[in-house]
């Protein structure tokens, strides 16, 4: 009886195990059930908004440029799509970068397609690169690259872009995501010059605190410091592009006329700038309303072209109207610059220049 009851005995624990081992596999909760294997990536691939066909190839690229310089966001955002493309590696003190998320490919194939979008002034191919592809991956110096291209084309709302600030949203990006005060100092020296013939844009800038006397050194002459606060760049642009409006905005937000020489730049700006033709309305509001003084020296800062009064440079520049101006309104012919030459010495005597030698006798004839 022990033993057929011992057989019994081991034939229900069998029966008991078996039956829990099946419950154990039935049930999704049970710790000793296996887990499905994660899915298989395929080598190279990454995860993202999008799934990933096949590494983009040169002909792709060229015709995304292409769709992102035309602006033809639906086009942009199907080739995206349907390629991979290598992204441009998250800054150190991103989030991604901090996060270990950061893509092995750090060569970038979107960086050139979102500056055609920005030079084209295309608003929606700019925005979605910067939402959907970029993201947190946006360094200074691609900052200061979309800001030089708003510039070139006038467009406040790629200059915002730029910082973050997407002017379709309600809050400002500045705030949510974050631009540090550095990268925004290099931003406004390097931008603010650029930008003074849209006066929205210097408007803008200065509103966010931009320093207009804030400068780059050259990079060989950096040293230990990158910035010159004592810069007279964004000046000289207004004085030689702009108009008196923008210069007396910059000086509304403390740019400083000491040490600067606003009227030579004036005098001598190239005509083939896009507002430096006509640079008598300048040339009257700083010698008029600012009071500054026809027969200055300058510094030898101002043109590597000229050097002197304001007549120097534009006789430098063979500018008829402005010599002309300059003349009428107390410049002196004889005075000498640095180089002890008159401004009549400075003339090649080309076609231009012999009106202005004209002008010029006259005056010391008087």
């Amino acid at each position: 009886m022990d033993s057929q009851f011992n057989i019994q005995g081991g034939f229900d624990a069998a029966a008991q195990a078996q039956s829990s081992n099946v419950n154990a596999e039935s049930s999704p909760w049970s710790s000793s059930a296996p887990w499905p294997a994660a899915p298989r990536h395929p080598p190279g691939g990454r995860r993202g908004r999008f799934p990933v066909k096949k590494r983009a190839t040169p002909a792709v690229k060229r015709g995304l440029h292409a769709f992102c310089a035309d602006g033809d966001v639906s086009q942009v955002i199907n080739l995206l799509r349907s390629f991979e493309y290598q992204r441009p590696a998250a800054p150190p003190e991103s989030p991604a970068a901090v996060s270990g998320a950061a893509e092995e490919d750090v060569d970038d194939d979107l960086r050139s397609p979102l500056l055609a979008a920005a030079d084209g002034a295309h608003v929606h191919v700019v925005r979605y690169l910067l939402e959907f592809w970029f993201r947190d991956r946006v360094d200074a110096a691609l900052r200061v690259d979309l800001g030089l291209a708003a510039a070139r084309n006038g467009s406040l709302d790629i200059l915002r872009l730029a910082l973050d600030d997407d002017p379709s949203h309600q809050s400002c990006h500045q705030e949510r995501r974050g631009v540090s005060r550095a990268e925004m100092a290099v931003f406004g020296a390097s931008v603010l010059p650029a930008a003074v013939e849209h006066e929205d844009m210097v408007r803008y800038l200065l509103s966010l605190g931009i320093d207009p006397n804030s400068g780059l050194n050259p990079s060989e002459a950096q040293g230990q410091e990158r910035f010159n606060y004592f810069s007279t760049t964004a000046l000289y642009a207004a004085a030689a592009r702009s108009t008196p409006r923008v210069f007396a905005m910059l000086l509304g937000a403390g740019a400083r006329l000491q040490n600067a020489y606003p009227l030579h730049a004036a005098a001598g700006a190239p005509a083939t700038l896009s507002s430096g033709g006509d640079r008598i309305p300048m040339m009257s509001y700083l010698a008029h309303d600012l009071g500054l003084d026809v027969n200055a020296f300058d510094d030898g800062t101002v043109s590597p072209y000229a050097w002197g009064t304001p007549l120097h440079h534009a006789v430098a520049g063979a500018h008829v109207d402005r010599v002309r101006w300059l003349l009428a309104n107390g410049a002196d012919p004889t005075l000498r610059d640095q180089f002890y030459q008159r401004p009549l010495e400075r003339t090649s005597f080309g076609l231009g220049d012999q009106e202005i030698g004209e002008l010029i006798r006259a005056a010391g004839e008087r």
